[in-house]
Parts: C-alpha cells; sequence; structure tokens
C-alpha cells in the first residue's frame, strides 16, 4: 500500500495495525467483550486509488468495503461507515448494505455515476449477473439524458449499441484502445481514462459494424467491457486483443489477427558457400576510445564498476559498451584471442507474439513502444527475441545483489516487473534508478 495502513480498535481499547505488502492481506479481527470494534483504512498511501479492501462476516458476507480514508464502526454486525473521526458506538439496526458485486464496485455506485437506464438495479442484475440487493438505487427508472452525444454526432434511433469499458484498478487503459469502424467505413476510437467509460456505436448504413479491442494496454488483465443493445442485453463482452463484428444484432466474436496463408512455393534455403581463407583472428579488448554519449570520463573502466547496469549504455560513437567494452562487460573468452567475433546481435526468427507467425518481430517494428513488452504465450518477451527491433542488445537486468529499491531484500528487478510504470523511477539506496539497474524490465 506504499506507506497506507489498516487500524482495528476493538471496543476494550486493543488496537491491530497493519497494511498490504504485495497484491493481497487476509487478517482475522475479533471485537472486543461488547461485541464491538472499529476499522479505519487511512489515506496514506502514495497511490491510494490502488487500494480496495473488504470486511467479510463468518458467514462469508461482505459487510463493509472501500478503499483509503475510510472509518467502519461495526458492532454485532451492524455497521456506520464515516469519515475518520471518533465513532460513538450506538445499539442503533444495522444499515442496509450495497455489496460490492458489480465488477469490484456497488451497483449504487454504477447507479449514481450515471443517468442511463441501463445502469438501474434491474438491468445491472438482469444482464451482469450483479447482487443490488440492499441497494438504495436512487436512478432507477431515469431515462437517458438528452443532451448526451450519440458517437460521431450519430442519433441513437434503437439500431445503435452501448460500450461500457472498464478497468479494475482505475486508472486507465495504460495504453489500450477500442476501435469501432461501420459497414461505411466511418472509423471511431477511444480509451478508458479512469473506472470507467460509456459511449454510443451505431453501425452503417449496411446495419453491421466492427469493434475492436486490442492489447495494447501494459496491464491488460485490468480492462473489461461490455457492448450492449438498445433493448439492455449485453451482446459481447471480453478483455483485450477481441474482435467483436455485428450486423443487426448479431455478433461474431474472433481473435483480430488474419490467419497466415502458406506459401505455395517456398523459396529453397540458401547454400552457404564454401570459405575461401581462414577466419580474421579477432582480439577480445576493451576499446580505449569508447566513452558514454557527452561522458569522456565515463570510459571502459567507469562501466567495469557496474556493468550490469552500464553495459547497456550508448558510447559517444553510437556504438553500445557491449561492443566497446567486451572485456568491462564480461563478454571475452578466457584466452584474450578467438578466431570467431561474438554472435552478433540479431531478432529471432521464431518469435511470435502469442505464437502467431504474422505477429513477428516485422510486427514488433511497427510499434516497438507498444509491442516490445508482448511475449510469445511462454514469456519470451519480444525484448529478448527481437533486441535490434527494440533496441536492447547486449541489455539485461542487474542481480539482485545490485540493484534493490531502496535497499530492501527481495525488492530486485522482479519487484520493479509487477509494475514497471510505478517503479521504474524509483531508486536503490546509491541512487540508482531502476530503468538504469533493470533495464530489461523498464
Amino acid at each position: 500500500w506504499d506507506g497506507g495502513s489498516w487500524t482495528w480498535t476493538d471496543d476494550d481499547g486493543a488496537v491491530t495495525v497493519g497494511t498490504v505488502a504485495g497484491y493481497s492481506e487476509e487478517v482475522t479481527l475479533c471485537p472486543g467483550s461488547g461485541g464491538c470494534g472499529v476499522l479505519y483504512v487511512d489515506g496514506e498511501s502514495s497511490f491510494p486509488n490502488e487500494q480496495s479492501w473488504a470486511l467479510v462476516d463468518a458467514a462469508g458476507s461482505a459487510i463493509a468495503s472501500g478503499s483509503a480514508d475510510i472509518e467502519a464502526a461495526v458492532c454485532d454486525g451492524a455497521y456506520i461507515e464515516t469519515t475518520a473521526s471518533p465513532t460513538i458506538y450506538t445499539t442503533q439496526a444495522p444499515t442496509p448494505l450495497c455489496p460490492p458485486s458489480c465488477f469490484g464496485f456497488s451497483c449504487d455506485y454504477w447507479n449514481t455515476v450515471s443517468t442511463w437506464a441501463e445502469y438501474t438495479c434491474s438491468t445491472m442484475e438482469e444482464s451482469w449477473g450483479c447482487g443490488c440487493t440492499g441497494c438504495s438505487c436512487v436512478n432507477d427508472g431515469a431515462t437517458p439524458s438528452p443532451t448526451t452525444p450519440a458517437t460521431d454526432g450519430a442519433t441513437d434511433d434503437g439500431t445503435c449499441y452501448t460500450l461500457y469499458a472498464q478497468d479494475s484498478w482505475g486508472d486507465g487503459w495504460d495504453g489500450g484502445s477500442w476501435t469501432w469502424t461501420d459497414d461505411d467505413g466511418a472509423v471511431t476510437v477511444g480509451t478508458v481514462a479512469g473506472y470507467s467509460e460509456e459511449v454510443t456505436l451505431c453501425p452503417g448504413s449496411g446495419g453491421c459494424g466492427v469493434l475492436y479491442v486490442d492489447d495494447g494496454s501494459l496491464y491488460p488483465d485490468e480492462q473489461s467491457w461490455q457492448l450492449v443493445d438498445a433493448a439492455g442485453s449485453a451482446i459481447a463482452s471480453g478483455s483485450a486483443d477481441i474482435e467483436s463484428a455485428v450486423c443487426d444484432g448479431v455478433v461474431s466474436i474472433d481473435t483480430f489477427a488474419p490467419t497466415s496463408v502458406p506459401n505455395p512455393d517456398p523459396t529453397s534455403a540458401p547454400t552457404s558457400p564454401n570459405p575461401t581463407s581462414e577466419p580474421t583472428v579477432w582480439v577480445c579488448e576493451d576499446s580505449a576510445d569508447w566513452y558514454k554519449a557527452g561522458k569522456p570520463s565515463k570510459d571502459c573502466d567507469w562501466v567495469m564498476d557496474n556493468p550490469d547496469s552500464r553495459c547497456s549504455k550508448e558510447g559517444d560513437d553510437g556504438t553500445l559498451a557491449t561492443e566497446g567494452c567486451p572485456d568491462a562487460c564480461g563478454l571475452c573468452p578466457e584466452d584474450e584471442t578467438a578466431t570467431i567475433a561474438p554472435t552478433p546481435c540479431t531478432d529471432s526468427t521464431e518469435w511470435g507474439y502469442k505464437g502467431k507467425s504474422n505477429k513477428d518481430c516485422d510486427w514488433v517494428a511497427k510499434k516497438p513502444s507498444k509491442h516490445c513488452s508482448k511475449d510469445d504465450g511462454d514469456d519470451w518477451l519480444a525484448l529478448s527475441a527481437c533486441p535490434v527491433t527494440c533496441g536492447t542488445c547486449g541489455c539485461s537486468d542487474s542481480t539482485e545483489e545490485t540493484w534493490l529499491y531502496k535497499g530492501k531484500s527481495g525488492k530486485s528487478c522482479d519487484f520493479v516487473a509487477k509494475k514497471p510504470s510505478k517503479y521504474c523511477d524509483s531508486e536503490d539506496d546509491d541512487g540508482t534508478t531502476a530503468a538504469e539497474g533493470c533495464p530489461m524490465t523498464c
């Protein structure tokens, strides 16, 4: 929780304090002799929008939930949810609970963020499978706002659809987007900036359209969406890398990548010519002329002091330290001379995103900032498989002994990899950033 914590105080005055160190924590909290206790989740986290919690009774029912700066006072199952001011215990009847049963939020949350009829409690229960028992549902029966514009200025005459797109963390789709193309060729593109977005999508003159939700997000598992027709029925849903073709309410869902057509007349493999001369003897040694771009004092000796983070640096002549300082980077064989030069840095011909042969390193090259973090479905990243395209030749993360977040044991580059956008600016105890110490991850 990055500085945030929770505090449980029972009615005998006993205090328990805790936090979340990773993805989740689970702890048992017991009331005092009077059957009461107060849970306070503070607002001290650096990223309070990332945290959430639920207080569950012995029967498994959530009796309170929230995020940051919330106090829940509990007495024999009854709760009062307030801000952090001290609570006076009462014996009043339990306040009805509206559970967080809809994509991590309550029906009242969705019921109040929009005046659209699709957010009524009855529709959320019937179409989305939410549980709205105990919710106030103050906007039930509301009709679409007459001032809400339809996509591309189109009017929803009953043939259009509504796209509900969500992000479970509330920090947006992080580079992911959706694209709607109607059968007249009109294209609309959008994304999610916070927790959710809602937009009307209308087909073309032939009654058809195609929705594609791409896989450009850094965290595709956080995103979800539903395409709902004018009657309020969900006709398609999913997460990332899904295409839904819609014609008059009928949907077919396929992955986006087209099937590769095999070459009926493949080119035969080239025949290697016989060598005509002896291989050139190559001496593996550091260059006396190489230094980090713009920093003449940072030569190969400087690289040798911390090769894990410095061998990926670019020199003033445009070459990487791995090329100019091979000995400092540990690339030279024990024998200082060899008859074969080091293997050149090349992109793999075997790698394909999610195993798809048409999404190879050439595909990565079309948008490296977006695709270099992708893997082949078996944890082989494009960063490693396509080093020329992704600029990672000779690049590797530091070992755990070399770079640790704030010097803390166990918080190495693997820790940074859990959320690079958050941790790559972090420093170890000697001021080296994760971007320098964990270049592959970042």
